[in-house]
């Protein structure tokens, strides 16, 4: 084996030391057993528009709306959804 071969191997090793930890999902992972993706979708939909809450009337939508991430995921886990959150970085 040569020193180009031995370098590679060395940063090839050092570059994927860090993928063998367990991945941390970016957003939320929803699992129900026979759900199909189009069921979670739906469901989902349905959570997150439950969060935000309809307008008072009289009060216009606005183009930034808040929505309320751990009403969305409880609506989740009352549908039967074991429900992943996403780690908040610090």
């Amino acid at each position: 084996m040569t020193l180009y071969n031995a370098l590679v191997i060395v940063v090839l090793a050092a570059a994927t030391s860090g993928c063998v930890t367990k991945p941390v999902p970016s957003r939320p992972i929803f699992y129900k057993p026979g759900a199909t993706s189009a069921q979670i979708e739906a469901d989902e939909a349905r959570c997150v528009v439950q969060a935000i809450g309809a307008p008072e009337p009289g009060v216009q939508l606005r183009p930034v709306v808040s929505i309320d991430r751990e009403a969305a995921y409880r609506c989740m886990e009352q549908k039967g959804y074991q429900v992943v959150r996403p780690k908040v970085k610090a």
